[in-house]
């Protein structure tokens, strides 16, 4: 069977055009939405570590044939924009439908395979197949549903990649970024992501959290700011009121030495498109002035956080016993070793009061 897509070529080419890894993270989202406990990034791979398929599989509730038909026809108007949230209560990413076509661009085409439980018989259970090829994004092609012993759930293959496979899937690149998109999903939901053998866990990877209310119209705002321990970009995310990452911009102030992600939370950026939310920065409403707030109050916290460090540093010294020396020096030799170590101590802590200084002033500049 064949589903019309309610768009125009030129506009499904267009969400097309986007980076893998972007497209892949809308197929993660979307297996969040699904109530997923388990999602897992595979990658097929040639004799030459190449690769030349990408898989997404995950345990959700899986798509009914009248999910598939709704979900893949009318853009803009898909099941999740029936109910905005999920079967166990999870808020949905996305309303529209859209986010499953910027992941079409990856290859020549793509396949869902998916198990729902049949909703005109309990106990039993379905299995629809549908296939989206770039060349043709305005028509979809499904299975007709057959019956299945199977769990619930969907997988996603990317296939026939050899020939052209795709950039930016390797290395610790992925890791950070979807580690940082996913942070509060993972910890809200303890579910589980794993990108090829590596478990995205964001509480290894976590530093510190500090959780900043904001005033703000209407039910006011929540800012969660996580430290890492490891390098990963900075950024703020705005997100709807449960956390949902709906764009991510520079966090638009300066902490030296920290890796962190700001995740500002209100309901005020839910429904809003990505253009609207590029734009806030740029209007006089409430939306810029909630992030204006939301980087003073990371200016402030950042500014503790280098104080927090001088202190322990010193004590750290204290209980060393190696700041302040106690009693005088016997000797010459112990004279000059506790002069040397004074003079890097005194050193050290102007250096760090010299960089405080100044970080205090980076913070209190945007970066570009």
């Amino acid at each position: 069977m064949e589903i019309e897509v309610a768009l125009t070529k030129d506009h499904l080419e267009r969400l097309a055009q986007t980076q893998p890894l972007t497209g892949i993270i809308e197929l993660i989202w979307n297996a969040f939405d699904a109530d997923a406990a388990e999602i897992r990034v595979e990658f097929g791979r040639n004799e030459l570590d190449g690769i030349e398929e990408i898989r997404i599989i995950d345990d959700g509730h899986g798509m009914t044939p009248d999910v598939v038909e709704r979900a893949f026809g009318a853009l803009g108007g898909s099941d999740k924009d029936e109910s905005r949230k999920s079967p166990c209560g999870r808020a949905h990413h996305g309303r529209d439908g859209q986010g499953r076509y910027k992941a079409a661009g990856i290859g020549n085409r793509i396949v869902w395979t998916t198990v729902a439980e049949d909703p005109t018989s309990a106990g039993r259970r379905v299995r629809t197949e549908v296939e989206l090829r770039f060349s043709d994004l305005v028509k979809v092609t499904t299975s007709e549903p057959e019956l299945t012993d199977a769990p619930t759930g969907t997988k996603v293959v990317i296939p026939d990649l050899g020939t052209n496979p795709p950039d930016g899937l390797g290395g610790e690149g992925p890791v950070e970024r979807l580690t940082a998109t996913f942070a509060l999903q993972l910890q809200n939901y303890n579910a589980h992501l794993k990108h090829g053998s590596t478990e995205i866990d964001p509480d290894a990877a976590q530093a510190n959290r500090n959780d900043v209310p904001l005033a703000a119209e209407p039910g006011g705002a929540l800012l969660t700011i996580i430290e890492w321990n490891r390098k990963i970009d900075r950024g703020l995310s705005l997100c709807d009121q449960h956390g949902i990452s709906l764009f991510e911009q520079p966090p638009g102030i300066q902490a030296p030495g920290f890796n962190c992600t700001a995740y500002l939370q209100w309901t005020g950026f839910e429904g809003a498109n990505e253009t609207d939310l590029m734009m806030s920065n740029l209007d006089s409403g409430a939306r810029k002035q909630l992030i204006e707030d939301a980087k003073d109050a990371m200016r402030d916290y950042f500014k503790e956080r280098v104080e927090q460090q001088t202190r322990e540093q010193v004590e750290r010294w204290q209980e060393e016993k190696t700041y302040p020396f106690e009693g005088e020096a016997k000797d010459e030799t112990e004279r000059d070793r506790q002069g040397s170590v004074q003079r890097g101590r005194t050193e050290r802590v102007e250096r760090r009061e010299h960089l405080r200084c100044a970080g205090t002033s980076l913070l209190a500049a945007d970066s570009a």
